[in-house]
C-alpha cells in the first residue's frame, strides 16, 4: 500500500464575528494577514476565535508545509436576504455593520448537497426547512438553494 501524505488541512472556524460582514464568506488560505484580521475580531468572538486561531497556529507550528485553508461556518448565511440580516437589530447597530447570521452553515451545505444528489436539483431547490440537532440546533427555511430565514432551537 501506497504512503499517504498529508497535502492539505482545513478548519472550520465556527463564526467570523458580526462586524467582518461580507469579508469571510468564502474559504481563505491560511495566511498571516488572515491570521491578524482573526487576531483583531477576537473580542468579537471571545468563546470561540482564540481556540480556532490557537489551532491553527499548533497546527502550523508542527507541519510549517503543508497549506491550511479556513472555512467560516456562518458564510451559508451570506445569502440571506437582507431584511432577513438587518431584522431586529438596533439601527445603530446596523449603522455599524454588524448584521444577524446563523451557524451550522457548513452543516447546511452539506445536507442539501446530499438532498440534491438523493432527491435531485428540483427537491433541493423547493422549498425545504432543514434541522441540524445535535448539541446546539438550528433551522433554516430554504428556497430556490439559497436560505431565506435562520432560527436557534432552544
Amino acid at each position: 500500500m501506497a504512503e499517504k501524505q498529508l497535502r492539505c488541512a482545513a478548519f472550520r472556524l465556527r463564526r467570523p464575528p458580526a462586524g467582518a460582514r461580507h469579508r469571510f464568506s468564502l474559504p481563505h488560505l491560511v495566511t498571516p494577514d488572515l491570521i491578524e484580521a482573526l487576531d483583531e475580531l477576537m473580542p468579537l468572538a471571545p468563546d470561540h476565535l482564540p481556540h480556532e486561531i490557537n489551532t491553527i497556529k499548533v497546527f502550523e507550528g508542527s507541519y510549517p508545509d503543508i497549506k491550511q485553508v479556513a472555512c467560516f461556518d456562518t458564510a451559508f448565511h451570506r445569502s440571506m436576504p437582507g431584511i432577513a440580516q438587518i431584522y431586529a437589530l438596533p439601527g445603530d447597530l446596523q449603522r455599524k455593520g454588524v448584521l444577524r447570521y446563523g451557524f451550522h452553515g457548513l452543516s447546511y451545505e452539506y445536507i442539501l448537497g446530499e438532498l440534491r444528489k438523493e432527491a435531485g436539483v428540483k427537491a433541493s431547490e423547493g422549498c425545504v426547512v432543514v434541522a441540524h440537532l445535535g448539541n446546539e440546533a438550528s433551522m433554516v427555511a430554504v428556497k430556490n438553494g439559497r436560505i431565506n430565514l435562520f432560527a436557534i432551537v432552544e
